[in-house]
């Protein structure tokens, strides 16, 4: 409910014919932004339906933009994904299950998209996907994750959104992944 622009919080990143990036998705939008090394923040029109107006924008200062009901700023939150490899958390095993939207036990998704939906579900700390070696994966969702009462597992592997609890140094993690996860701002 607040929109950023010049001379109100931000500078225009100018695109040929004015301020507008496109009528595009709200994802197309933050991966344009992302992809530009001076975009810090997009702003997005409230409308209804997939195709929304999308305006980029640099040097950001939430304190100084200016309500507006017909728009939304999204600022993009650095994430870091942390890997434990074979191993699976669960309901009595260092986790607490969460079911998708409609119940679902789990999604047959790409892990970046399990990735995504844990990141924008309140709640969810981490992830277990099976190891299938195909490009979907079983996606299951968790809360309450303590890393170190989880079980050993040759067909899963946790993911962890830090920051987690204390004792999730206790396994040592394989790989670790930085990402980006976009918060909308709707207050000033």
């Amino acid at each position: 409910k607040i929109n950023c622009y010049r001379g109100y919080g931000a500078m225009n990143l100018q695109i040929p014919g004015g301020s507008q990036f496109a009528q595009t998705s709200l994802e197309h939008c933050q991966q344009t932004c992302a992809s530009m090394a001076d975009c810090n923040a997009i702003v997005v029109s409230r409308a209804t339906g997939p195709l929304k107006e999308c305006y980029l924008r640099m040097t950001v200062i939430l304190s100084e933009c200016r309500e507006a009901s017909g728009y939304s700023v999204y600022i993009p939150k650095s994430t870091r994904w942390t890997e434990l490899r074979n191993t699976n958390c669960f309901n009595g095993m260092g986790a607490l299950n969460m079911d998708l939207p409609g119940g679902n036990r789990y999604s047959l998704t790409t892990l970046e998209a399990c990735k995504h939906s844990c990141s924008t579900m309140a709640g969810c700390e981490a992830l277990v996907v099976s190891l299938s070696g195909d490009l979907y994966v079983k996606c299951y969702l968790r809360k309450s994750v303590h890393p170190a009462l989880c079980t050993e597992s040759h067909t899963f592997n946790v993911h962890w959104l830090e920051p987690l609890h204390e004792d999730a140094t206790m396994k040592a993690p394989q790989t670790a992944q930085v990402g980006t996860l976009w918060v909308q701002q709707d207050d000033i």
